[in-house]
């Protein structure tokens, strides 16, 4: 058992294996950019709401899909991750100021509708996905294995459907976050964050 009650045996779950239910996840990203003064992100924000560039894939992860491969969307279990863990995990970035809680039951009642000429896409999941990191050489990836990393976990289904589906999926995952689900760190938490390693 973990410190927190959880089975040890939830940490080594196969690659690609279901997030039990009633869980919930970390995902981290940018504030909207001051130079995109057009980016709806900056009204959404205003009123405490997630908006659906918070969901766009990683440079990482956009080559992935390019090559015809499906990345799944990095997020953390949040019973296994710490927020502090996880800001220093996708790379300590202080621009990454956005934390946001999904429920994992939520997110997996989420399809693209219906469109023109194409079906609607298979609901979205989260599963298991080991973390790795850049190899020390700058050859390929490593595994993961700092502070937390066990929670690393992934919403799959993203590169489903159109381009408009696709977009649609991320409208419906930033609807999904709670109420209170979005926190803006501050700049102490920052400092706080970059002055001590996670635990």
């Amino acid at each position: 058992m973990t410190s927190d009650g959880t089975s040890d045996a939830l940490i080594s779950e196969p690659d690609g294996t279901p997030l039990p239910a009633g869980w919930s996840v970390l995902r981290l990203g940018p504030q909207p950019s001051i130079n995109a003064v057009n980016d709806p992100g900056h009204t959404l924000l205003a009123s405490g709401k997630a908006w659906p560039g918070l969901f766009a894939f990683s440079s990482t992860e956009r080559i992935a899909e390019v090559q015809g491969l499906k990345p799944r969307l990095s997020v953390w279990a949040e019973s296994l991750t710490t927020l502090h863990q996880a800001w220093l995990l996708v790379g300590g970035n202080p621009n990454n100021r956005i934390a946001l809680t999904l429920f994992v039951d939520l997110v997996r009642a989420i399809s693209a509708p219906d469109m023109p000429g194409v079906r609607a896409t298979p609901r979205l999941d989260v599963v298991w996905e080991r973390a790795v990191r850049p190899a020390p050489d700058g050859t390929g990836s490593v595994p993961d294995d700092r502070p937390g990393s066990q929670g690393h976990c992934g919403i799959d289904g993203l590169c489903n459907g159109t381009k408009a589906q696709k977009g649609k999926l991320r409208e419906l995952l930033a609807e999904s976050v709670p109420p209170n689900g979005l926190v803006v760190l501050t700049d102490d938490q920052i400092v706080a964050f970059l002055s001590k390693p996670s635990d």
